[in-house]
């Protein structure tokens, strides 16, 4: 990880709830290994498993890796962040959902969304993942999110000044 992004996410003054399903969950670990990273992420979640997703998500998909379903998590965990710290301005949401390597037979390629939401803007993305060892997806996803987030965060904040 970045030690200067992780640094940035946490003196932006922005209070961020985080729900990652499956993989870059680690963007978790890591960054909440950082000093002061309470001034950040002011909650977590990793909704595992289907059941686990179908209760976050209040409703059942075909299919949870996609950009409506990373949306509908942002938006859940923007509401989230607003709630914990009763701000709109601060809140922050931030959602991944993936598919990466597994054992089991699946549909489509190894891929991620994102979706980074603001009180005005929001933010998507599709991550290809790379055929590499489960491990090291992980790692990949985990640190191309933590760019990611950091990304969004500049753009927002240059156009809202």
């Amino acid at each position: 990880m970045n030690k200067l992004i992780e640094r940035n996410l946490i003196e932006s003054g922005y209070k961020a709830s985080v729900i990652i399903s499956g993989g870059g969950s680690s963007f978790i670990s890591n960054i909440l290994k950082f000093p002061g990273a309470s001034e950040f992420v002011v909650d977590a979640q990793i909704p595992y498993s289907k059941e686990a997703l179908f209760e976050c998500l209040k409703n059942k998909y075909p299919s949870f890796c996609n950009s409506y379903v990373a949306t509908e998590m942002a938006r859940i965990a923007y509401d989230r962040s607003v709630s914990l710290i009763k701000s709109k301005k601060k809140s922050l949401g931030i959602a991944c959902t993936s598919a990466l390597k597994t054992n089991r037979k699946r549909q489509g390629s190894d891929r991620a969304y994102a979706s980074i939401l603001f009180e005005k803007t929001q933010y998507n993305r599709f991550f290809s993942i790379p055929l590499i060892s489960r491990e090291n997806q992980e790692l990949y996803l985990a640190q191309e999110l933590l760019n990611y987030i950091n990304d969004c965060l500049e753009n927002y904040n240059a156009s809202i000044n």
